[in-house]
């Protein structure tokens, strides 16, 4: 009678041979520190463990900064400073410059006659006229754009405000001197004609009588100025004395 083999048996006495397995045994239960280490607060530890090693060694110039090799503590101060200087080499060409503002040696005020209004009772008067200035936009490597320029006119012996105006959406080219002739609407009132400021212009403005001499006028030109590119808005005043008035009263006016 044949015998079975090694690892085959007889099921039931049916003679069915059945393959026997072989259960491999159970391993040694894990050590606490292997548990602990399964843990977040485990893992967490360790990655605060890591990413203190990697600041020492980059600390030490011994690694590289946001896995770029070469970017150790010593190269980034020289990017950095590198950049840093490319940056004010480039905003000193780039960034626009306000100009500096002068009056012309000739002529300063000018006034349209058509528009000239002169009343005493009550008080008043209105024109339009131009105040003529130079724009020296020397320090400008760029043109000079010009959003808004608010112009505000004083009378310099009164201190009172006579006249406003916005030039506006223009451009200087840069470099150099450019004259310019700024828009301005003259309109003051006054309680009756003993007010200074009205009658200062009306004795600079009025007939030119035989014998008699008008005086000069002083106004304090204030502008405003909002350039394109240009944070904050510059303001610069200047004074201009000796003015003659442009225009002149006829010998019944008010």
């Amino acid at each position: 009678m044949k015998k079975p083999l090694l690892g085959e048996g007889n099921v039931g006495g049916t003679g069915e041979n059945v393959e026997l397995v072989t259960v491999p045994a159970l391993g040694a239960e894990w050590s606490k520190n292997e548990l602990y280490s399964q843990t977040r607060r485990a893992k967490q530890e360790a990655r605060r463990e890591k990413r203190g090693k990697m600041w020492r060694e980059w600390n030490r110039d011994q690694r590289g900064c946001c896995g770029v090799g070469w970017m150790t503590k010593r190269m980034l101060v020289v990017v950095t400073f590198a950049f840093l200087a490319a940056l004010g080499v480039t905003l000193y060409f780039v960034i626009p410059r306000a100009p500096n503002f002068s009056f012309p040696s000739d002529t300063v005020f000018l006034a349209d006659e058509s528009t000239v209004g002169f009343s005493r009772t009550p008080a008043n008067f209105s024109f339009t006229g131009d105040i003529r200035m130079i724009a020296d936009a020397s320090n400008s490597w760029l043109p000079v754009h010009f959003n808004h320029l608010e112009i505000t006119v004083l009378d310099m012996n009164t201190n009172k405000k006579i006249g406003t105006g916005n030039w506006k959406d223009k451009t200087i080219g840069r470099k150099g001197l450019h004259y310019l002739s700024l828009p301005v609407d003259f309109s003051y009132s006054a309680v009756n004609a003993t007010d200074s400021t009205w009658s200062g212009m009306y004795n600079a403005c009025g007939h030119r009588w035989t014998g008699t001499e008008r005086p000069d006028l002083s106004f304090r030109v204030t502008l405003k100025m909002n350039i394109r590119g240009l944070v904050g808005k510059p303001t610069v005043s200047r004074l201009a004395t000796d003015l003659e008035c442009p225009f002149e009263l006829p010998s019944n006016s008010v």
